[in-house]
């Protein structure tokens, strides 16, 4: 069967903790809110093209625990197409997104994002599905990355690579990619990878469109500066739109599930970055990760209250 969109990625049980304040050394801090949401980038992503109305169908691993029947549940709820890979020497990734007034960090524990391997892929090789776009992330192995991309090979499909975290991105899978998608951080990680000492985004951009000849160009969310996107012939600059921001956990995430729906849709790059922004900020401004990404009826009704 065809896809509109492919996505190999990961699949995480969201912890989100609320602070009043970054703790101090050796501080006990009670947590003003907590939750439980299913999410992953891979899933998210994949989730949110999905609820846009892309016909998506998602590739991911789970452990043989609590967290990893949490997560089928959560997949069989939203209707997602999907293959879960069980991974029986492994517990299910989760992750403890800290959130506090001034600052946001995630403590990532990779399970069985981390153990998915070439064999794991190819056992369904004969029955992958087709599809015009393949959306990757940087939470699975690089073996899974690249063995996606080979059984992907004869579609020649749009390559979207989200490389977070860049420690599991290498070389050759962004020479494998078109549009790579950093934000911020993770672009001044790639420049310190490669000696550069520039931190800014646009030159950046330009020395990994000169390094990688596949790429035909990087999309560098920047938060609250908006989106650079630069391509070979032209550069962008798609300021931020003003909302109160809540919960970033998925934004970037629904920024490329986005991405890959309006490209899909047959839409330039440009536009689908304009679109793409507009469905990131509806995230940031919504608690969870599954949970805050939109519907075209919750953009409608958000941005119509003059959001």
């Amino acid at each position: 069967m065809s896809y509109d969109i492919v996505v190999v990625g990961s699949l995480v049980v969201d912890l989100p903790v609320y602070l009043s304040h970054s703790p101090h050394l050796g501080e006990t801090i009670v947590a003003k809110d907590s939750h439980v949401f299913p999410g992953g980038k891979g899933l998210n992503q994949a989730v949110q093209a999905f609820k846009l109305g892309s016909r998506v169908f998602f590739v991911g691993p789970i452990g043989p625990d609590p967290l990893g029947e949490f997560m089928q549940h959560a997949l069989d709820d939203i209707g997602l197409k999907d293959r879960i890979l069980l991974m029986t020497d492994a517990i299910t990734s989760y992750a403890v997104p800290v959130i506090t007034p001034d600052s946001h960090y995630i403590i990532h524990v990779p399970g069985a994002n981390q153990r998915i391997t070439t064999e794991d892929l190819l056992t369904f090789q004969n029955s992958w599905p087709q599809s015009r776009i393949l959306l990757l992330q940087g939470e699975l192995t690089e073996a899974a990355n690249m063995t996606a991309i080979a059984l992907m090979r004869h579609m020649n499909p749009l390559i979207l690579l989200d490389p977070s975290p860049v420690e599991h991105i290498s070389d050759a899978l962004i020479q494998s990619s078109h549009i790579l998608t950093p934000n911020q951080e993770e672009l001044s990680q790639l420049a310190l990878r490669y000696g550069w000492t520039s931190q800014n985004p646009l030159w950046i951009s330009q020395q990994l469109l000169a390094r990688f000849s596949n790429l035909h160009a990087v999309v560098a969310t920047q938060g609250h500066e908006g989106i650079v996107l630069v391509t070979r012939d032209k550069t962008y600059h798609i300021p931020a739109l003003p909302v109160e921001e809540k919960d970033p956990t998925a934004a970037g995430d629904a920024f490329n599930g986005a991405c890959a729906y309006a490209l899909s849709q047959g839409d330039s790059l440009y536009n689908a970055c304009v679109f793409a922004n507009t469905v990131g900020a509806y995230a940031a401004s919504h608690l969870g990760a599954v949970t805050s990404l939109p519907s075209w009826n919750d953009l409608k009704t958000f941005f119509s209250q003059g959001n």
